[in-house]
């Protein structure tokens, strides 16, 4: 099945002779020159363990700590540990570690691991990190949001608050992304050889789609299990993408691991500490391991006998659906920065072999690196936290990569829809609101701390009709969508029922995890509520009268229990839906009447016609099921290439009143003038978002309303809404042409008349051309030419059919039309049309694309140059078309022939 490829043989070393030992007096040099260095160290150089200890022990960095960053809990308690043990101490001496939930610290500790998280709160505590000497960012190449933050915040707090005493900022990964990193940091990478025992890499011997690579592990793996090898004696760490695929995989593995006497373990983000932490832990004697890891297993951690990976090359990431407002979960291929840490896994502690679930030549069309999170994830987190630090603008940062615009005031704006932050008085820039401050005290994502806070403040005004019970279930359901658990297609309340109610091993552990998250959700907020006073003033946050909260928090006990038995409760669910609502405004969907779709699209089937739903963010979904109600909050969706409509997969049903009464103070009414059938029809619109509640109609639609609904026609459908004729779209293309060939008249840039250009534009050159226009049949009497012309200055219409002719006149003294829509411009015509002519006209410095023709209007040739077709071409098409038109003159100098488009009888 696999063919084995060249081993990579590196010299092994002890701990006190690592290649990265020799380059410390360079690192402290340009620290102190720079105060920032990246460094690249391949694996085994020593770079995550015996590094930091040198620089802790280094004269220059006794005057503070040194704070280290790994990428995840378990590899900070693990490199703390082994850290520690390598110069003889235990964890939280000098060397301790600080991660959410657990911390091994003290007095004395001088080199700190701690996770991106723990790191951006100790600066929004401290902006100037006061004791802190040195940080250093682990594992930089997977370019997460929070070590880009990181990393922009210190070069600032560097900047603003320490410049006499800088902290020095070390960058380092196994693979950086030399070049980008260069440019950005205006710093030089320093390179670091490794240390590795021989790694041998074993490839597919054919391509393997990716939805076949998981099958794939599962072979390679029963494979190794069965055959008794030496070769394949030591311990196994296979890669794969999700908690979901490990189970699949644990559920083919387990009886063949148990008769091979192999410990069959699973690794991965949604387990405990103290679970990963044993994960990693040694055999017991004589056994071997086989551990199942998500990436979590990829960089930082150093797991004493694994001597085989198996690599599935896949990887699931997070991506934001700017259009639905959604994350979403995407599985992709690794690249090769990444298939490389996994594979140095295997090499660490002895020999090792890689074995890879796809062939040599996909390898070779791997991307190098992971592409940076702050490009595809919703910034909504990083909006909060420099808002906290002080600034709504990425500008005021230096960034590694900045983040994109459109995404960064996409998150600017669902912020303020939550009333997570506003407008400071006096205008400036936004500050957090009193909801916002409370928000960064929560587990819980932007979407779901503003609604747990609204449900919070909801039970603070009903406290005599709550009970502890109703906040543990709603506990449970928040805790339950932070964790993005993908349930069977249902209702929301159903879905938890049929989860807390499972034998299924995957959904006990599952269920028992939300339970987890639900206690730490109580125990923040018990923490929250008793951290502030009481607020008798304050009208629109959770503190007003707030400790009258504190009994209920902190009896709520067994949240799955409790959820089970409120679900017919009505005074929880009112609750609960209160929360949500103000989570997912965005998401509320209205049915839409006489409108829906077969079910059988869907992968539910059996359901009957779907429903389809307007969302207030303008998407639109699916609902796959017999009951459809006017109302509901989309929790869950999934997309299908094929289709722009989401198809719900967790719902929770609402109705009118509860929509209007919640949501009342982000609902509007305006008037709207819209094209209906061939009239406008003006009306009055109750609208959340973009989803209309209600529609009165309005008085007969003013000047502005006309305006209005002309531009949102465009808008709408496009430019093709417009009444095109064919001498319109010639005169765009030519004025195109100009644009893009750089053709300036005077100093004077022609106008974008590209689709988005015009409708960017639409309010300058539409716009006066629509006084009185109410019906279809005036809208058609628009002249398309007259709005575009009123775009060009004066000496612009004087100047255009000098620069770009409709036509050109050829040899034959017939006028013929100009394509402008091609680039170069192209002129079709009859080959006998063009005798004489050798030079080929040129427009705005572009020759004329000639496209020759035989007598039939068939193509024969197309050349730029005709000097050189009658020299070397035309004598191939005469000697073929001659006998085929022998009416048509074909002379055999065409040179000094008379250019006609007559036959020889007519030329005679």
């Amino acid at each position: 099945m696999r063919s084995p490829a060249s081993s990579v043989n590196h010299p092994s070393s002890t701990e006190t002779d690592l290649p990265i030992l020799a380059q410390v007096p360079e690192l402290v040099a340009q620290l102190h020159s720079q105060e920032l260095a990246l460094l690249s160290a391949e694996p085994g150089a020593g770079k995550t363990t015996r590094l930091p200890i040198a620089l802790m022990q280094h004269p220059d960095f006794q005057n503070g700590k040194i704070v280290m960053t790994a990428p995840r809990r378990v590899a900070a308690q693990a490199a703390a540990s082994y850290m520690a043990g390598l110069i003889g101490e235990s964890v939280g001496d000098r060397i301790g570690y600080r991660v959410k939930g657990d911390h091994k610290v003290s007095r004395n500790t001088r080199l700190e691991l701690v996770t991106s998280g723990v790191l951006l709160r100790m600066l929004q505590h401290d902006p100037t990190l006061e004791g802190v000497s040195l940080v250093i960012l682990d594992e930089f190449h997977e370019r997460t949001v929070d070590s880009d933050l990181i990393l922009a915040l210190c070069r600032q707090m560097n900047l603003l608050y320490r410049d006499d005493n800088p902290a020095g900022l070390l960058v380092m990964s196994a693979t950086l992304a030399q070049e980008a990193l260069e440019a950005a940091l205006q710093v030089p990478i320093l390179f670091c050889e490794g240390r590795t025992f021989p790694l041998e890499y074993r490839y597919n011997r054919t391509s393997v789609p990716v939805s076949e690579r998981v099958q794939s592990a599962i072979d390679t793996c029963l494979e190794i299990i069965g055959s008794g090898d030496r070769e394949h004696a030591g311990d196994i760490l296979c890669f794969l993408p999700g908690v979901g695929e490990i189970n699949r995989v644990t559920e083919a593995l387990s009886a063949p691991c148990q008769q091979a006497g192999i410990d069959l373990r699973q690794l991965h983000g949604q387990q405990k500490l103290a679970e990963q932490q044993a994960a990693i832990a040694p055999a017991q004697k004589g056994m071997r391991r086989c551990i199942l890891a998500t990436a979590i297993a990829e960089t930082s951690l150093t797991i004493d006998g694994i001597t085989l990976v198996i690599d599935s090359g896949l990887a699931r990431e997070a991506r934001f659906d700017k259009e639905a407002g959604v994350v979403r979960l995407h599985t992709r291929s690794v690249t090769r920065a990444e298939a490389k840490q996994r594979a140095g896994r295997a090499g660490r502690t002895q020999e090792g072999t890689a074995f890879r679930c796809w062939s040599e030549d996909q390898q070779g069309a791997l991307s190098a690196q992971p592409e940076p999170e702050i490009n595809r994830q919703d910034l909504s987190e990083l909006a909060l936290q420099l808002i906290q630090w002080g600034s709504d603008d990425p500008q005021e940062f230096d960034w590694v990569t900045p983040p994109p615009k459109a995404r960064w005031q996409s998150a600017l704006t669902r912020l303020q829809q939550l009333k997570l932050v506003e407008a400071a008085q006096g205008g400036g820039s936004l500050q957090l609101t009193e909801f916002g401050q409370a928000s960064r005290e929560l587990v819980l994502s932007a979407h779901l701390g503003r609604g747990w806070l609204s449900l919070l403040k909801a039970a603070n005004q009903s406290a005599n009709n709550l009970n502890a019970d109703q906040l543990a279930a709603s506990a449970f359901i928040f805790s339950l969508l932070q964790e993005g658990a993908h349930l069977p297609e249902n209702e929301l309340l159903a879905a938890c029922e049929q989860l807390i109610q499972s034998r299924d091993p995957a959904n006990k552990a599952l269920c028992k995890r939300i339970e987890q998250g639900a206690a730490r959700l109580l125990k923040e907020s018990q923490q929250l509520v008793t951290q502030h006073p009481r607020s008798d003033t304050s009208t629109n946050t959770v503190y007003k009268n707030s400790e009258d909260l504190l009994p209920l928090l902190s009896t709520a006990r067994k949240p799955a229990a409790s959820l089970i038995a409120q679900l017919q409760n009505a005074d929880f669910t009112d609750l609960m839906i209160e929360g949500l609502c103000h989570a997912y405004p965005d998401r509320v969907g209205k049915k839409q009447v006489g409108l829906k779709q077969n079910a059988t699209n869907s992968p539910a089937q059996g359901k009957g016609d779907a429903g389809i739903y307007k969302l207030s963010n303008g998407r639109q979904a699916l609902l796959n099921s017999h009951q459809q109600p006017e109302f509901v909050i989309a929790l869950h969706a999934r997309s299908f290439s094929q289709d722009s409509r989401e198809t719900l997969t967790l719902w929770l049903i609402l109705d009118k009143k509860t929509v209007t009464t919640h949501l009342s103070d982000q609902i509007v009414q305006q008037p709207f003038c819209h094209w209906q059938g061939d009239r406008l029809i003006n009306s009055v619109q109750t609208r959340l978002g973009q989803l209309v509640l209600d529609e009165k109609l309005g008085d007969k639609p003013d000047q502005a309303a006309l305006n209005q609904a002309g531009i949102l026609r465009l808008q709408q459908q496009g430019i093709d809404a417009l009444p095109w004729q064919e001498a319109d779209i010639r005169l765009r293309q030519r004025i195109e042409f100009l644009r893009l060939n750089g053709t300036d008249q005077k100093d004077e840039p022609w106008p974008d008349l590209s689709d988005q250009g015009l409708l960017d534009s639409a309010e300058d050159w539409l716009v006066p051309f629509l006084s009185g226009v109410n019906h279809q049949r005036q809208w058609q009497q628009l002249s398309v030419s007259d709005m575009l012309k009123s775009l060009l200055s004066w000496p612009q219409q004087q100047a255009l059919d000098t620069l770009v002719p409709p036509a050109l006149q050829v040899a034959s003294g017939r006028w013929v039309t100009i394509d402008y829509n091609q680039n170069p411009p192209t002129v079709s015509t009859k080959l006998q049309e063009m005798f004489g002519t050798e030079n080929v006209p040129a427009i705005a410095g572009v020759p004329v694309s000639i496209h020759l023709l035989s007598p039939a209007g068939r193509p024969l040739a197309v050349t730029s140059n005709l000097a050189t077709f009658w020299r070397e071409v035309y004598p191939e098409v005469r000697k073929e078309m001659r006998g085929r038109y022998p009416k048509h003159p074909w002379p055999e100098d065409p040179l000094t022939a008379e250019a006609t488009h007559k036959t020889k009888r007519a030329l005679t």
